[in-house]
């Protein structure tokens, strides 16, 4: 069983001096906790027919490229263990991981999931031992990555989208297709109209779209499934049969539509109740395998302006919404959702005030850190913006939302 996942490192590839074979490609790695009642001779036995079943042959050049290479890396208890594998070089088992200290790609994931756990030869901690072969190596962590966007039947591309956390700030185009949308309500009604909007936004450099059907402004009414089903499916099926391969997200808190969307072609999940809407919606993420955005709220769009408030003692709304969209973060973990799959939205402008939105703001690496996600920020046109500049028009808060957007780029 797996209990917890980290996020994922991409690294260059590990090969010993002097070796020659053909060039390799960068690897992914990650590490995850298991329970089980295995004895390690059959664990490793069940780990070498999961490789062989993700596409791994049995035998082949030694550190030559590989689909999939897994690794018994330590136990949580520190046990030493050494098996000979009954003759077999590719049974043998040594537990710790007899080059776990040199690789950076181990350490780091490891060190999300058992930061304190100690290697019973070397009598240091996994943090101790990645801090130690970064300074000795003169480099920084290695980058995080997710899949963004998947190959298969309903998305227009032919290889994967990967990002890399760090790499540059990535940049979402909204089209809200409901009719009450507080920016753009109605501006893209009729199908033809926000499939031209779409291409425009790719055009102009967005790196996502996320498609929503529900207008969450304060106060907006609930819409029952059947009519978001039917605003935002015919537009993902649309920009796929138009053969756009830009990712996609769907943003609702239903996961029914989550479901349908993710078949039609969405790529990901932006819920803005962090899971807590739909009872069903956290099972979905995980059984769906996507990217899955959740943000913090209280309430919902008819009650969230009367829970604004945070008490200063207790921290404030920054120590607030880290305790609670962590709460949400950790019952997607539990529910089965992988860590590399979750970014998190602190949820600018929902049961907030301009000054709480602005705390938010200066607390992004703060939350990002707590949170061990990468962070997803929703300003655009909103309220508090219009406040700060003297807008009361949504429409024309374009360059105030850009301002707040480029003061939340992390420094390089």
């Amino acid at each position: 069983r797996v209990v917890a996942t980290s996020s994922l490192v991409e690294s260059p590839p590990w090969t010993p001096p002097g070796w020659s074979g053909d060039p390799q490609p960068h690897y992914v790695n990650g590490v995850c906790t298991l329970e089980t009642a295995l004895e390690p001779p059959l664990l490793l036995h069940a780990i070498k027919e999961l490789e062989e079943r993700l596409g791994r042959s049995p035998g082949g050049v030694r550190y030559a490229a590989r689909t999939i290479d897994i690794d018994v890396l330590a136990f949580a208890d520190g046990t030493a263990l050494e098996h000979d594998g009954g003759g077999d070089e590719s049974r043998r088992l040594s537990v710790p991981h007899k080059r776990m200290h040199e690789r950076a790609f181990v350490l780091q994931p490891l060190s999300e999931l058992a930061p304190g756990l100690a290697h019973p030869q070397l009598g240091c901690t996994v943090a101790e031992l990645l801090a130690g072969l970064l300074a000795r190596g003169g480099g920084g962590p290695l980058p995080r990555v997710a899949g963004i966007g998947r190959v298969d039947d309903a998305c227009a591309r032919s290889e994967p989208v990967v990002w890399r956390w760090g790499a540059k700030s990535y940049v979402m185009g909204v089209l809200n297709v409901a009719p009450d949308s507080f920016s753009d309500g109605g501006d893209l009604a009729g199908l033809d109209v926000a499939r031209r909007a779409a291409v425009q936004m790719v055009l102009d450099g967005a790196d996502m779209l996320d498609i929503g059907g529900v207008s969450t402004r304060p106060g907006a009414a609930a819409v029952g499934e059947a009519e978001e089903l039917a605003r935002v499916l015919p537009l993902i099926e649309a920009l796929r049969a138009d053969g756009l391969g830009i990712p996609i997200s769907v943003d609702t808190s239903c996961a029914a539509v989550a479901r349908a969307a993710v078949r039609a072609g969405a790529d990901a999940v932006n819920d803005v109740s962090g899971g807590a809407a739909d009872a069903r919606m956290l099972a979905t993420l995980a059984e769906l395998g996507v990217p899955a955005v959740l943000m913090h709220t209280r309430g919902t769009p008819q009650s969230m302006q009367g829970m604004a408030a945070y008490a200063a003692e207790a921290g404030g709304v920054v120590s607030a919404v880290g305790v609670e969209l962590g709460a949400r973060l950790d019952a997607a973990r539990a529910a089965g959702v992988p860590s590399f799959d979750l970014v998190a939205d602190p949820g600018i402008g929902f049961a907030k005030d301009a000054a709480h939105n602005l705390q938010l703001l200066q607390a992004l690496g703060q939350l990002g850190r707590l949170w061990r996600a990468p962070l997803l920020l929703g300003a655009s046109r909103k309220r508090f913006i219009g406040a700060l500049v003297g807008e009361a028009e949504p429409k024309r808060r374009d360059w105030g939302t850009a301002a707040v957007s480029a003061c939340c780029v992390p420094e390089a």
